[in-house]
């Protein structure tokens, strides 16, 4: 699969390290970006360093916009088209309104259900996302949870990534609607 375009999001130009013993598991090394995913590790714990990353990025993030009046988000979900999706977005706008000072925008995007097994290049929704969150009037993503972000966990680090280096963040609904 070729990671070079994920999402529209220019590919990390570091090499990937081959695969081998040493162990780059620490936190430092996962924000310093010197973290090299490899197909022999455990998919759960990629999962949850990837979750802690997320949070940790949305955390410095907002820690920074304590003098913004409104934190604004972009949804974005993977449904079909019609009711559900309507549904879908719905949903997302209830657990912002949740959230004092948290908005989320008019412009939704969205891909139908098939995107989850698509890579970042076949979603046209969530590069649109992408695009306009960095270049918007947004602060994030909103999304329903993982499953709405690309499986590959080297295109969803690289949208982490990108997000984080213009100052936007991917947050999970799940996370509002428990806060």
């Amino acid at each position: 699969m070729d990671h070079e375009h994920a999402a529209g999001i220019p590919a990390d130009h570091s090499p990937n390290p081959p695969d081998s013993d040493a162990k780059a598991d620490s936190l430092s090394a996962l924000l310093a970006g010197d973290y090299p995913l490899r197909p022999s590790q455990d998919p759960t714990r990629v999962s949850a360093d990837l979750d802690t990353l997320r949070i940790h990025y949305m955390g410095d993030l907002l820690k920074d916009l304590t003098q913004e009046p409104t934190v604004t988000l972009i949804p974005y979900v993977v449904a079909a088209p019609g009711e559900k999706r309507r549904e879908a977005l719905e949903q997302l706008r209830r657990c912002a309104s949740q959230m004092p000072g948290w908005h989320v925008t008019e412009r939704s995007y969205s891909d139908d259900d098939a995107a989850v097994w698509r890579s970042s290049e076949q979603r046209h929704g969530l590069a649109a996302a992408c695009r306009y969150a960095v270049i918007g009037p947004a602060h994030g993503l909103l999304v329903m949870g993982r499953s709405a972000m690309p499986l590959d966990n080297f295109e969803y680090q690289r949208i982490l990534r990108y997000f984080h280096q213009h100052q936007c963040f991917v947050a999970f609904a799940s996370e509002l609607a428990a806060g």
